[in-house]
């Protein structure tokens, strides 16, 4: 099956009602069936049979961060805007104008670029970050920098829809024993983040929201100069919501991603980005 075919097959399995009641042997009989189906779901909130962007190629990958970023582009001209209250993440990855929007995306969000997770990895955040990276025990002596030089930042920084989302993220990543600078907003002081980042004392891996990263990286605090890799993470909330539908977390996220990833992807191709 090829990369398009995956993607579509994903998200039209995700709002099954939406599709037309000719679909099927049973017409809409069919779209009733589905309604009542009670479904187990996944703890990142896709259906348990269904297919995960978080766990697909990187093909599938390029295809949902770059109509996801198009269009957050494009809401606005040059510049991120106002996008409406809520997209879908089928409505991102739709080819209503999803290839065009795509091919228009920045070319550091090509396939090369992503990193995906192989298939013994499964939703093991902790091994994925572990081979996301160079060196595990690089990840381990990591200091972001020398004392008194420049800042160079973290070697992995996970994006998360919310501050809640990044403490189950943190959870998750603890079998890695190793420090994380903890930039989001819930009892964290702006100018404490700052200090932790500093040179000789970042830690290998941030975990944040797309709004505290962004005021980071503006007081100069987040580089990405020594970055390996850039998650982004598709955890969907109890709204149904993800981190590139959610309305204020996708604005920010496009933003961060527009001054201060994807310029760092251009300079270098030693740094990776990922969905999971």
């Amino acid at each position: 099956m090829g990369g398009d075919d995956l993607v579509d097959e994903y998200f039209d399995f995700q709002e099954p009602a939406k599709r037309p009641a000719s679909i099927g042997d049973g017409g809409s009989d069919d779209v009733v069936q589905k309604k009542k189906k009670k479904r187990k779901k996944s703890r990142n909130g896709t259906d348990s049979d269904g297919e995960d962007v978080g766990g697909a190629s990187g093909m599938v990958q390029s295809k949902y961060l770059r109509n996801f970023y198009a269009r957050a582009i494009d809401a606005e001209g040059a510049g991120v805007g106002d996008a409406p209250n809520r997209n879908t993440d089928e409505e991102i990855s739709d080819s209503g104008g999803g290839e065009e929007m795509a091919a228009a995306a920045p070319p550091e969000l090509d396939v090369p670029r992503f990193h995906a997770p192989t298939p013994d990895i499964g939703r093991n955040y902790a091994n994925y970050l572990r081979k996301a990276v160079s060196s595990y025990k690089a990840m381990k002596k990591w200091n972001g920098g020398r004392a008194g030089g420049e800042r160079e930042g973290p070697m992995v920084i996970v994006v998360c829809l919310s501050a809640r989302r990044c403490v189950d993220v943190l959870k998750d990543i603890a079998p890695l024993k190793v420090r994380v600078a903890k930039l989001f907003a819930k009892h964290m002081d702006a100018d404490a983040q700052v200090k932790s980042l500093g040179p000789g004392q970042s830690p290998p891996v941030a975990v944040g929201t797309p709004a505290r990263l962004r005021l980071l990286a503006e007081r100069g605090a987040l580089r990405l100069g020594r970055t390996e890799i850039f998650v982004v993470d598709n955890f969907r909330d109890g709204r149904g919501l993800t981190i590139v539908s959610d309305r204020e977390a996708s604005v920010d996220l496009a933003k961060f991603m527009q001054e201060t990833v994807l310029p760092e992807m251009k300079k270098r191709e030693t740094i990776k980005i990922g969905v999971f």
